[in-house]
């Protein structure tokens, strides 16, 4: 996928970026409006114990798939975000804590070589750089994520709640992009230590359930199917970023 699939690209980032940074479905795929902000509790002992995100082992990662008869000239892709910043709060009572996080949009990388090895056979095809290059720059445009006026996305955890699996919670989670906020839904897996968290997570996410038509040319002959798929691996040091914050044991 070349011009026609910066474009591609662009809707699978637009879409994606959509789901951890604007709106993905909770159970069924219907996406719902965002709550207002959850007010931060002062006390310590209400903020629980501050773990700073640690961006060098962090990932987010979306995947957009190919569709079509001539889908065989187009790619998968792999949209990706390193460098994301924030904090998470553990309270006693895990399903009152609470989590900012950052991801700057022009950090925002298209089918790094390692990250499609990673993802298996279906993303073995490499891509080319001039192609990588114009997806990219499609996907910071005014167009899609628009990075010069909204340089920052910005996730908030708004609400916590137990499943039938040990450890594991249901979150949803508050995203701000391009000054809109949606609320995602998804399951998160997390292991926690007096000095470490780590949290993994995936969900799938369906373009027309933001009201977005799945990219196509040539009467659909190429396209992006309309699910992509988002996976966030977090991790998390103990160290308390503020004097609010419980310390560390």
């Amino acid at each position: 996928m070349c011009g026609s699939l910066a474009a591609v690209r662009l809707t699978a980032l637009a879409c994606v970026i959509a789901a951890l940074s604007c709106g993905c479905a909770p159970h069924a795929g219907a996406t719902h409006a965002a709550p207002p902000p959850a007010a931060v509790p002062a006390a310590a002992e209400q903020l629980g114990r501050a773990y700073r995100v640690d961006p060098a082992a962090s990932l987010l990662e979306i995947r957009a798939y190919r569709a079509g008869p001539l889908a065989s000239l187009g790619h998968n892709h792999v949209i990706a975000a390193h460098d994301l910043e924030g904090v998470v709060h553990v309270n006693a009572d895990v399903k009152a804590s609470a989590c900012e996080l950052r991801i700057a949009s022009a950090a925002l990388t298209v089918d790094e070589p390692q990250l499609r090895v990673d993802a298996g056979a279906e993303f073995a095809a490499p891509v080319p750089q001039s192609a990588r290059d114009g997806t990219r720059q499609n996907m910071l445009g005014e167009a899609v994520l628009n990075a010069a006026q909204f340089p920052i996305i910005e996730l908030k955890c708004v609400g916590l709640a137990a499943t039938t699996v040990k450890g594991q919670l249901r979150a949803d989670v508050q995203a701000s992009i391009r000054g809109a906020r949606h609320v995602i839904s998804l399951d998160l897996r997390y292991e926690l230590t007096d000095t470490r968290l780590t949290v993994d997570g995936e969900t799938p996410l369906k373009q027309t359930t933001l009201g977005i038509t799945p990219f196509s040319v040539m009467l659909g002959a190429l396209q992006v199917q309309d699910q992509l798929e988002v996976r966030i691996h977090l991790v998390a040091v103990c160290g308390a970023p503020s004097s609010a914050s419980k310390p560390c044991a």
